[in-house]
C-alpha cells in the first residue's frame, strides 16, 4: 500500500471514530471502527521499516521501544507494555496502540516522527512516517482522536497472531 492510500484510508479511519465516538460510548474491541482503526495504525508503524535484524524481522515495537530513550513522557507507557511478558513484539506493539488510544494520548503513536535519529534508524527515505506532508495530517487527525474515548482490550486472544 503506497503512502497516499494509506493516509486516504486513516482519514476515512478517524472520521468514522469520531463519529461513532460521538455517541457518548467507548469504542471497545467489538467495534469495527475502533478495531479497524488500530490496524490502520499499526500498517503506518509498520510502513517503510527497515529489516535491520540478521535472524527473523525487525518490527515497529523496537521503534516505539526506543520511543523512550528520546521521548520520556512515553515511558510510563512504554514499561507498562514491556511488561506483558507473554506478548511478542507484534502483541507488545498492538497493546501499546491500544493503551494510548484509551488512555486518551494518542499522540504518543506520532512521536516517533520528531525524532529524525530514530526515523532514520528504522526506517527507509520513502516511509510514510518519514513524509513532512503525510505525518502533519497524520499528527492532526490523531489529535482529533484524544477526545474520543476508547476501552479497547490490550490482551485479546491472537493479539500476537499476523
Amino acid at each position: 500500500m503506497d503512502r497516499v492510500e494509506l493516509l486516504n484510508e486513516f482519514k476515512e479511519c478517524v472520521s468514522n471514530v469520531v463519529l461513532e465516538g460521538s455517541k457518548g460510548e467507548a469504542l471497545d474491541s467489538s467495534n469495527v471502527h475502533g478495531v479497524r482503526l488500530c490496524g490502520v495504525l499499526e500498517r503506518v508503524l509498520k510502513h517503510g521499516l527497515k529489516d535491520l535484524r540478521f535472524f527473523g524481522e525487525t518490527h515497529y515495537f523496537e521503534v516505539l521501544d526506543k520511543l523512550v530513550e528520546v521521548h520520556p513522557p512515553a515511558k510510563d507507557l512504554t514499561l507498562r507494555v514491556r511488561k506483558l511478558a507473554s506478548l511478542g513484539d507484534r502483541g507488545k506493539g498492538r497493546a501499546f496502540i491500544a493503551t494510548c488510544l484509551n488512555q486518551g494520548c494518542p499522540q504518543l503513536v506520532a512521536q516517533v516522527t520528531e525524532h529524525t535519529e530514530l526515523l532514520e534508524e528504522f526506517y527507509q527515505p520513502t516511509a510514510f512516517l518519514r513524509s513532512d506532508d503525510d505525518t502533519s495530517i497524520f499528527t492532526l487527525l490523531l489529535e482529533t482522536l484524544a477526545r474520543t474515548p476508547f476501552s479497547l482490550s490490550v490482551l485479546d486472544e491472537g493479539v500476537d497472531e499476523p
